[in-house]
C-alpha cells in the first residue's frame, strides 16, 4: 500500500533522515530532535551517554568544625 492514501487526521510528512514519505501517524521524535520514520530510521539514546558516577565521594568518618589557629608569640 503507498503512502498517498486517506487516513483520518493523519497527513503526509516526510522522514527527516531519509526522506520517504510517511503518514503523521508513523513518525517519531528520536532524542536529537530529528522526526523520523519508527520502522526503519529511528534508534535509541547510546546508554555510554549517560555514565554513571564519574568520581567516588570519599570523606571522613568526623572532623572538626572549628580549626585551631595557633598564633606566634
Amino acid at each position: 500500500m503507498g503512502n498517498t492514501y486517506y487516513a483520518s487526521g493523519q497527513w503526509n510528512y516526510d522522514c527527516q533522515l531519509c526522506g520517504r514519505k510517511r503518514k503523521s501517524g508513523d513518525i517519531r521524535q528520536r532524542w536529537d530532535g530529528l522526526r523520523v520514520c519508527k520502522d526503519t530510521c529511528w534508534e535509541t539514546r547510546q546508554p555510554q551517554d549517560f555514565p554513571g558516577e564519574p568520581y567516588d565521594k570519599i570523606s571522613v568518618p568526623f572532623a572538626n568544625e572549628d580549626p585551631i589557629i595557633f598564633k606566634d608569640e
